[in-house]
């Protein structure tokens, strides 16, 4: 019967990141679980908006004009806050000699580099590293697998040669592995060709140098 994959195509990336970030999977129903999706979610909404290209653009409008780009700055807040709660949990059950995924590992080499004027290991950018692969990889791996599930359906004869190719390299009897990529360039020209058709984030992000800077002989203004 038909079925709409929103929800567990949203769920099962998020997981694995919370995998890796916080050594733990969440049950779907659970509640903290729900709310990062929630925020998530409505925050990429609110950045696809025209409001939001407006302000981009314009970036002077923002501390003057309401509108929903507060709500993106709360809901920024609220992720942060939590992640922060995190780390504190983390700090007190810290074993520098058996880390349990990617906090503990930074949080040893914060400790590692604390003397260093110069490091990058610092909390503020442990806690900016843990949104970026949120927000990175959350509703973008979600929003990929949603239409590259539609477009196999609509091409059944490529899903058919990506099926033959999945057989023929990883089989039934285990999981893939980074490895498989490359003995897989049907699948991998499906993925980008997926990629490709969707325009995932068409005009990208906004990006700024914190400095003046020479690179390949042009000078890129702070």
């Amino acid at each position: 019967s038909p079925c709409d994959p929103t929800f567990i195509l949203g769920c099962a990336p998020c997981n694995v990141i919370c995998s890796i970030i916080f050594q733990n999977r969440f049950d779907y129903k659970d509640e903290d679980f729900l709310n990062l999706l929630e925020k998530f979610n409505e925050n990429t909404m609110i950045l696809s908006s025209p409001w939001i290209q407006i302000c981009n653009t314009f970036p002077a409008v923002i501390d003057y004009l309401p509108g929903i780009h507060n709500k993106v700055l709360k809901n920024v807040e609220s992720i942060r806050s939590y992640v922060l709660k995190k780390v504190k949990e983390h700090q007190e059950s810290l074993d520098v000699n058996n880390p349990q995924d990617f906090i503990d590992c930074f949080l040893i080499k914060i400790k590692q580099e604390k003397h260093s004027q110069q490091s990058e290991f610092i909390i503020e950018n442990l806690v900016n590293t843990v949104n970026d692969l949120f927000g990175a990889g959350t509703e973008t791996t979600s929003t990929t697998l949603r239409y590259a599930l539609l477009l196999l359906l609509k091409h059944p004869e490529v899903a058919a040669k990506v099926r033959k190719e999945i057989d023929h390299v990883i089989g039934r009897d285990r999981s893939p592995c980074m490895q498989d990529r490359s003995h897989m360039p049907y699948t991998d020209a499906v993925i980008h060709e997926v990629q490709r058709y969707i325009d995932l984030i068409p005009t990208n992000l906004p990006h700024a140098v914190t400095r003046d800077i020479k690179f390949r002989n042009y000078l890129i203004p702070k």
